[in-house]
């Protein structure tokens, strides 16, 4: 195990993050957004892609394919925060057409772990 660490982060592969529980925290309210854009032209995606990873709310964001552009996860410390946030995030740039939001009510699963091995074939 030592080694496989080892070797990853030689390569660059491993990176060390702190992950603060949120349930510790006093205040700390999840909600997933589903975003449509108004337009689909490169400078849109470009500038909300910007805004994304600018925004300390912002956990994580992903392009998805189907009906709508993007997924973003958010972290916020109460639902008047999120209002703000979606706000100044996804109204007042007038690039977003359309957003959903859902509130987390409960973390079911949460985790970091990406796969590092192709699955291996079982036999018959």
């Amino acid at each position: 195990m030592q080694r496989r660490l080892l070797r990853y982060c030689t390569s660059g592969l491993l990176r060390q993050v702190a992950v603060l529980d949120p349930e510790l925290l006093p205040a700390t309210t999840l909600a997933t957004v589903l975003v449509t854009m108004e337009r689909d032209t490169l400078r849109l995606h470009t500038a909300f892609r910007a805004r994304m990873r600018a925004a300390p709310e912002v956990q994580q964001c992903y392009a998805l394919a189907g009906e709508w552009d993007y997924i973003v996860i958010m972290a916020v410390s109460s639902v008047a925060h999120y209002r703000e946030a979606a706000e100044r995030l996804f109204v007042d740039e007038g690039n977003v057409k359309r957003y959903d939001t859902r509130l987390v009510f409960d973390s079911v699963k949460s985790g970091l772990q990406l796969p590092t091995r192709l699955p291996t074939r079982r036999k018959r």
